[in-house]
């Protein structure tokens, strides 16, 4: 039989040895990189139309290494995130610098800028933007109120965030991720978001009209394991 050769020592994926093996993965191919590249560039170059129509800023705040920090999140009038930003506080500084970054964020001066009643942003506004339209009424900023639903649920089940810079990466990243498996029901058709929706809500119910559901993680001994698709009630039994 033929010994095929064996390395004395095997990788741990750690190491120089890991990154080396990572580098050689499809993602950091060299055709690949200026494909996304070229995308990205051109994505920021040319920004969306809504974005130079109404911007809607608002902010929460989110528990960051058992600490109160403030989100701040300016969306377009159609719900996409623009910018983002945290901070320990809402104060006219911190309202300040998030009107700063926009602009160079989108690279265009926005029509109108809508937000809540906090005085910081009516300070920064009349300091930074003075000859944009601004508007603060807090039924109109429910646009950005909504934003921060899919941020929160995340956030619960991550159980918080541990750093300032951690949360400034997920949530940079979450926030264009998290519209694809959330589709908007107002820019749309009511056949298109059936199309577009997750598929949980595509599964096709039974003879009897129940849909299937997802059960929870679990550790106790006989229950379906995590992301088990099942009824709700078991079947009946034959009868004979």
């Amino acid at each position: 039989m033929a010994v095929l050769p064996f390395p004395a020592r095997l990788s741990r994926g750690r190491g120089a040895d890991a990154r080396a093996r990572c580098r050689r993965l499809p993602r950091d191919r060299p055709p690949l990189v200026r494909e996304v590249r070229a995308g990205l560039r051109q994505r920021t170059a040319s920004p969306p139309t809504s974005a130079r129509g109404r911007r809607h800023l608002d902010e929460v705040f989110i528990k960051v290494g058992g600490e109160l920090k403030y989100l701040w999140r300016a969306v377009d009038q159609d719900g996409n995130v623009l910018d983002i930003l945290v901070r320990s506080r809402r104060d006219k500084t911190a309202a300040q610098r998030f009107f700063r970054r926009l602009p160079m964020t989108t690279r265009t001066a926005p029509r109108v800028v809508v937000t809540d009643k906090l005085r910081s942003h009516g300070a920064a506004h009349r300091e930074v933007v003075p000859s944009v339209e601004h508007r603060s009424h807090k039924g109109l900023n429910n646009r950005a109120e909504n934003s921060h639903r899919p941020t929160r649920q995340r956030g619960r089940a991550m159980r918080g965030l541990r750093s300032v810079g951690g949360a400034r990466r997920f949530l940079s990243a979450f926030s264009g991720i998290s519209p694809h498996f959330r589709p908007r029901r107002h820019p749309m058709t009511a056949t298109d978001y059936r199309r577009n929706a997750p598929p949980l809500h595509r599964l096709e119910p039974d003879h009897r009209g129940r849909r299937p559901v997802c059960h929870p993680l679990s550790t106790k001994a006989g229950t379906p394991p995590h992301n088990a698709l099942t009824h709700p009630y078991p079947a009946p039994h034959p009868t004979s």
